[in-house]
């Protein structure tokens, strides 16, 4: 099923943030959501992610972030037509989250 666009001066102006996730509505209203947590106990020197040794000051700032980000997310036009069928967690250590 192909995207959508929806015309940008129909949306109200609280869903500008989303830049061209507002104007663009998925195309399956089944999704999966993907949280990279980029936090590692020590860096794997197999691994090519975006990891970094984990902080606490810096876990508590990327939480807060991705909590707004996901907020943000769910003000999109389309947010409340679709349903979260998987959320994977990966990236570094995503148990360091917990």
């Amino acid at each position: 099923m192909a995207a959508h666009l929806l015309p940008i001066d129909h949306l109200e102006k609280s869903w500008l943030p989303l830049g061209v996730l507002a104007e663009t509505e998925p195309g399956s209203r089944s999704l999966g959501f993907y949280v990279h947590a980029p936090f590692c106990v020590a860096r794997c020197h197999y691994c090519s992610f975006n990891t970094r040794p984990m902080q606490r000051s810096e876990m508590a700032r990327y939480l807060g972030a991705l909590r707004r980000e996901i907020d943000l997310l769910a003000t999109a036009p389309w947010a409340a037509a679709v349903t979260l069928e998987t959320i994977f967690l990966g990236g570094g250590t995503p148990s360091l989250l917990s």
